[in-house]
């Protein structure tokens, strides 16, 4: 069970904009590594700026009920992970606290995963914050002293799978230990021939964590390198053959994995590949709109004047011990009005309707710690009395809204 990132998007960008310099391989690889972890332990904290220009009276009152929220907010999010070297079994807990508008939220979460057996499992109880409880008990006595809310993979799978649909187990946990080494093949693959003219990972040097040296990357993007790598990375991915290829090879084992007659599969596989080859063969029509698009929004300034920054620490192992970063986004609703006319050929400049500008900052801290360590997890206590189970509040839901539409049916005047 991979760790939880701070900021899984930019993760992704890493990932793939490898072959630029040594820094940003040297940046690769510590994500590679970290994939192998094991255990460990980590700190997230995350807050949260909003500000506003330009906008109408009217818009501005509503904001600033929003800033009001804002002011002072934070998420803090302590959590634990293990995990057996197949990636087979995992469990992990995650303490989770929220400060909104002076009001704070506290949770736990954990999370049981095996699929070293005949039938996977997936196990998630949430701890329900005391507000919550308070309004369920409120709204239904069967809801009184209920602590926990239980998510449990295969009595919604049970459920909610049409007769003769079910899934095929022993297929879908061949399929997940199978997916990730393609995946992290196909990437390595991808990754020599990725090169998009930036260089946007630079070495900061060696500083020192808790007494250990650890060396920093330092990802730095502004407006332009951000709409350019996105730009080279969706059209050097749509010319990428073995991109497809994998894409396929998904499709038809997902396909496989579930139980139906062996022509209804076989018709879902053409229907697939028909599908895959169309898409193949529109996409210079589909490169030409997307690049129109980009074009576009060239002028239109996404990313503030602080940019993406973000710190990556290394520990002499190779794991990634510390991400520190912030997120400047800057939302011109006129500039995006304005330049949507211009994605179409034939439309006619319309006057902007919108005005105002949003600039929003997101700003982290993670540090991992206790890698590869002994770790261990606490789990609660669940009961019939302080436990509820997602899946029958979903039969409990289905069940009244069936109900609602007989007695409607049932009231329902017929014209004479």
């Amino acid at each position: 069970m991979k760790k939880i990132s701070t900021i899984a998007l930019l993760l992704v960008v890493a990932m793939v904009f490898t072959g630029c310099s040594s820094e940003e391989m040297k940046l690769y690889n510590a994500f590679q590594q970290s994939q192998e972890i094991t255990s460990m332990e980590s700190d997230t904290d995350i807050t949260f700026t909003l500000g506003t220009e330009g906008l109408s009276q009217q818009d501005q009152q509503q904001v600033d009920q929003m800033q009001t929220m804002l002011k002072d907010s934070k998420i803090s999010l302590h959590q634990k992970m293990i995990q057996n070297e197949e990636k087979t079994i995992a469990k992990a807990k995650v303490d989770l606290g929220m400060t909104f508008g002076g009001m704070g939220i506290d949770t736990n979460i954990w999370v049981d995963v095996d699929n070293s057996g005949k039938t996977p499992k997936l196990v998630e109880v949430i701890k329900m914050p005391a507000i919550a409880m308070a309004s369920m008990a409120a709204a239904s006595p069967e809801f009184q002293n209920k602590e926990y809310l239980v998510y449990d993979f295969n009595q919604i799978m049970d459920m909610n799978m049409d007769q003769g649909q079910k899934i095929d187990y022993n297929k879908l946990m061949t399929f997940s230990k199978d997916l990730q080494p393609k995946f992290t093949a196909f990437l390595k693959d991808y990754a020599k021939q990725f090169n998009s003219g930036l260089n946007i990972v630079e070495y900061k040097g060696n500083q020192s964590i808790d007494g250990k040296n650890v060396a920093v990357y330092e990802l730095k993007l502004d407006d332009q390198s951000f709409k350019k790598l996105i730009k080279y990375s969706a059209n050097n991915l749509l010319e990428n053959e073995d991109a497809m290829k994998f894409v396929k090879e998904y499709m038809n084992i997902a396909v496989d994995m579930v139980e139906t007659k062996d022509v209804e599969k076989e018709d879902a596989k053409a229907e697939i590949e028909q599908g895959l080859n169309e898409l193949e063969k529109n996409i210079p029509e589909f490169k030409e709109k997307m690049n129109q698009f980009m074009d576009a929004f060239n002028d239109v300034k996404i990313i503030g004047d602080k940019g993406i920054v973000i710190e990556y620490s290394i520990n002499e192992e190779g794991f990634i011990v510390a991400e520190k970063g912030s997120i400047d986004l800057n939302i011109d609703l006129g500039a995006i009005e304005k330049a949507a006319t211009k994605i179409d050929n034939e439309q006619k400049a319309s006057p902007v309707h919108k005005t105002g500008v949003f600039k929003i900052g997101l700003n982290f801290d993670t540090k991992m710690y206790n890698i590869n360590e002994e770790i261990e997890i606490d789990k609660p206590a669940l009961t019939f009395e302080n436990t509820m189970y997602l899946s029958d509040l979903m039969k409990s839901a289905m069940q009244s809204y069936e109900t609602d539409v007989e007695t409607v049916e049932e009231n329902e005047i017929v014209p004479q």
